[in-house]
């Protein structure tokens, strides 16, 4: 019997998220509450280019604080450019994310540095 309970609570589930999902894909942007990031640090790896960098403009645009890692400092320098000129925060990180002991390293200098309120 708690296998049917279990199996029904698993359908119901699915079923729900499929519903809302699929809502929040038909309706217009604005229809459902969206969560704000106004104000919130947003960590955003490799975003010296592409689509970090993207996501790093679109951020500030949208009010939040960039903590932005990347291997490449010129690049994550630039990135930092245009995320003031966006209106935003953003703090530079030196990393390189193949290298295990440098993420942890990084992490710690990222986490000490916010602790402190950042002095870039």
């Amino acid at each position: 019997m708690d296998a049917v309970v279990d199996f029904a609570k698993v359908l119901l589930g699915t079923l729900f998220f499929i519903v809302l999902n699929t809502l929040k894909n038909v309706l217009p942007n604005g229809i459902l509450p969206r969560k704000s990031v106004q104000g919130k640090k947003v960590l955003i790896t490799g975003a010296g280019s592409g689509i970090g960098r993207l996501m790093a403009v679109e951020f500030a645009k949208l009010g939040a604080e960039l903590i932005i890692w990347d291997v490449s400092l010129d690049g994550a320098n630039e990135t930092k450019k245009q995320v003031e000129a966006a209106g935003g925060t953003g703090h530079v990180f030196h990393v390189d994310l193949s290298q295990y002991k440098e993420i942890h390293r990084v992490g710690k200098e990222t986490k000490s540095d916010w602790r402190r309120g950042y002095s870039d």
